[in-house]
């Protein structure tokens, strides 16, 4: 298939990309929003503004597909990928909370604990052969300046993506106890490996919605998550606009 620019559709500053439509409604219910598919995922761009949003479909493989067609085509900026995640307890963010990516790390990469891969996943980049990616320095900043000025608080630290939601404790404290992930998501390091193949820069706000561990989907709260993610995107968003 041709690599080509879908139609109406500009260079946005900023592609916020979100793995499910839920995470970002309300965000998106408050703009007016041309609806573009790009391959099978949808892609959202206002009538105004200098910004996008595209949703992918949950999980490393829909992240990698949808990204990667989107910035073959539209050639954005930067990436901002947001959404709601696990918590690890005791490391800072709680339910409800928002954070930013430090870095990411998918958990199922290498050959096992401090074990790399004997080649790199992305050719010079060392640090993937553990899949381990680093965020944009002035991105996050941009990003955390702007939470600020919404009187919304942001934490920093490493995030780790996974392909399959811890469901114990016990797994999730044996995971913080090789290093103090803040949050546990699917997508991240699948969004942070296209970015660095395509030297788009990137940057990850999350917004708590569980605790990692916790199967009890009645502890869950994915609205409050969804909330804050709202609040924060119309932040974010005032940028780049």
């Amino acid at each position: 298939m041709p690599d080509q620019k879908p139609e109406g559709i500009s260079r946005p500053r900023v592609l916020f990309v979100s793995a499910t439509a839920m995470e970002v409604q309300a965000f998106l219910n408050a703009h007016d929003c041309r609806r573009t598919t790009v391959f099978c995922h949808t892609l959202f761009q206002p009538q105004k503004g200098n910004w996008a949003c595209l949703v992918t479909g949950p999980g490393v493989f829909n992240t990698a597909a949808g990204l990667g067609a989107c910035l073959a085509r539209i050639g954005p900026d930067r990436v901002i990928d947001v959404g709601i995640a696990g918590v690890f307890p005791g490391f800072g963010p709680g339910i409800g909370d928002l954070a930013l990516a430090d870095s990411e790390t998918y958990l199922h990469t290498g050959v096992g604990k401090d074990l790399p891969l004997p080649f790199d996943l992305i050719p010079g980049k060392g640090d993937t052969r553990n899949g381990a990616y680093a965020m944009d320095g002035k991105t996050s900043d941009a990003c955390c300046t702007a939470l600020a000025a919404k009187g919304l608080a942001s934490l920093a630290g490493p995030f780790l993506t996974v392909s399959r939601i811890t469901d114990t404790r016990q797994k999730a404290a044996a995971l913080a106890a090789d290093r103090p992930y803040v949050m546990e998501n699917m997508e991240g390091a699948a969004a942070a490996h296209v970015c660095a193949l395509y030297n788009v820069p990137m940057a990850e706000l999350r917004a708590g919605s569980n605790v990692a561990g916790d199967r009890d989907k009645i502890q869950w709260d994915i609205p409050a998550a969804c909330r804050a993610l709202d609040r924060a995107l119309t932040g974010l968003k005032e940028v780049w606009d």
